[in-house]
């Protein structure tokens, strides 16, 4: 660094950031004693928050904003959205019996529209099949609406879209820019 420094180069910048890497150092040690290190991790990775640009002229309420489209994963939900407005979902979730003793599954393999404008994403889901521990369900079509945002989680990589229905706020990687052929998407319900 300090052959990076000309003339001019205040000395306090050099400092400052000595200091600065020295804390970070410090917080590490003490985290990681105290099995914390995710903490740490979380609080170098800096989300930077993603929407749009400042002056941008907000998107109509029938928009499919280019930022939302791609293969989404939260767990044992995924969800696609495709630039034409298509979308899709799929619930995988299933109980081994390892803590009750009851096997049991819940799945679903839902399709519809979806749209999004001014911070807002609709999602319409028109189809679906739907099985759960009685095995397979009627397939009532849904509507519902989030507020998102968008997230860059550095510590893995990958963009988080946010998703909260005024109930709590549930995280979905992006995990494949192009939502058709991901090798996330899992296969369909037997």
């Amino acid at each position: 660094m300090a052959a990076s420094r000309g003339p001019g180069f205040p000395r306090y910048v050099h400092r400052m950031s000595r200091s600065v890497l020295i804390i970070l150092a410090v917080l590490s040690g003490g985290c990681v004693l105290c099995g914390g290190s995710v903490v740490v991790l979380g609080l170098l990775g800096n989300t930077l928050e993603q929407g749009p640009t400042e002056g941008a002229a907000p998107t109509s309420s029938g928009a499919h904003p280019p930022e939302l489209v791609g293969f989404w994963s939260s767990g044992a939900s995924k969800l696609a959205l495709f630039e034409d407005g298509t979308a899709k979902k799929w619930l995988r979730h299933a109980w081994d019996g390892s803590n009750t003793g009851n096997t049991c599954r819940l799945e679903a393999d839902l399709t519809g529209a979806w749209h999004g404008g001014d911070g807002t994403l609709s999602l319409a889901l028109t189809e679906g099949r739907w099985v759960d521990c009685r095995g397979e369900q009627t397939f009532t079509p849904t509507s519902d609406r989030y507020s998102w945002r968008l997230t860059f989680a550095s510590g893995i990589g990958k963009k988080v879209l946010w998703l909260d229905d005024g109930r709590g706020e549930t995280g979905y990687n992006r995990e494949c820019e192009a939502p058709a052929g991901c090798a996330f998407e899992p296969k369909p319900i037997e």
